[in-house]
């Protein structure tokens, strides 16, 4: 793997963490300690990637609005069980209504 791809799935991991923790907490709830905790960073490497929780949320909000269902219909196979299918779906419509 290259430095350029894991710098890709680090920022990748740091905006699903954070897309669990607004959803959970709310984005006045939310901190970049329970982000960089969910992801499994220091909270350091967030700012590596992120300016703070806004430009976190602003490209949240740009990579589920282009797309919301892309990666939901690429996963979709008869192998993923059915929930869990059903989940991803109502996550991408929560994800609109963000």
């Amino acid at each position: 793997m290259s430095k350029g791809e894991r710098a890709a799935e680090k920022k990748n991991r740091i905006l699903e963490a954070a897309f669990n923790i607004f959803l959970e907490e709310g984005y006045t709830g939310a901190r970049m300690s329970s982000i960089a905790e969910r992801a499994g960073f220091g909270k350091s490497t967030l700012y590596d990637y992120f300016d703070g929780k806004e430009d976190i949320f602003r490209e949240l909000l740009k990579n589920k609005l282009e797309d919301p269902y892309a990666e939901i219909l690429k996963d979709i196979s008869d192998e993923k069980p059915c929930r869990t299918q059903i989940e991803d779906i109502v996550r991408a419509e929560v994800t609109l209504c963000m």
